[in-house]
């Protein structure tokens, strides 16, 4: 495990991977704790701002280009900076069910999904988690997936759910 690669990288990789790593923390906390408490929305706000400005730095990320300087990666942050807006919406409307959709599918598919990409050979946080020794690197991984399996197995932690 080594930071040489983030630290070597475009200032836009900074900002995003320092928005993403609260956005990682907050998310499992937010998911398990109570709703609706003052605790809770103040969190969730932080949570929505990181989501926001993890997305937006993303778009000045171009190290994938397969349409001039864009990706399919930059389509996941328009749908990321919708999906905030349809959270914050549902949130203020009393919407809870619809929030609950909102935020669950926006974890799963921005933070988990878009996440396991990045540990793609030759992705910047493949050579940080990974090189030059895959173990410290390979153990944080390994409790993160197995928190994540464990948050997945949680009931009413899926964005398909029933409650």
């Amino acid at each position: 495990m080594t930071l040489d690669p983030l630290l070597d990288a475009s200032l836009a990789v900074k900002l995003h991977v320092l928005a993403v790593i609260p956005a990682m923390v907050l998310a499992p906390w937010l998911l398990l704790m109570r709703k609706g408490t003052p605790l809770h929305r103040l969190l969730g706000r932080v949570w929505l701002v990181t989501m926001a400005v993890t997305a937006i730095s993303a778009l000045f990320i171009h190290e994938i280009r397969l349409i001039g300087i864009w990706s399919p990666i930059h389509l996941l942050s328009f749908l990321t900076l919708a999906s905030c807006l349809a959270i914050l919406r549902s949130a203020r409307a009393g919407r809870a069910r619809d929030h609950r959709r909102a935020v669950l599918g926006l974890f799963w598919m921005a933070l988990v999904g878009a996440g396991v990409f990045t540990l793609l050979p030759g992705r910047i946080m493949n050579e940080v988690m990974l090189t030059p020794s895959p173990w410290p690197g390979g153990l944080i991984l390994a409790a993160l997936a197995a928190g994540l399996a464990g948050l997945a197995l949680h009931p009413g932690t899926t964005p398909f759910a029933r409650r």
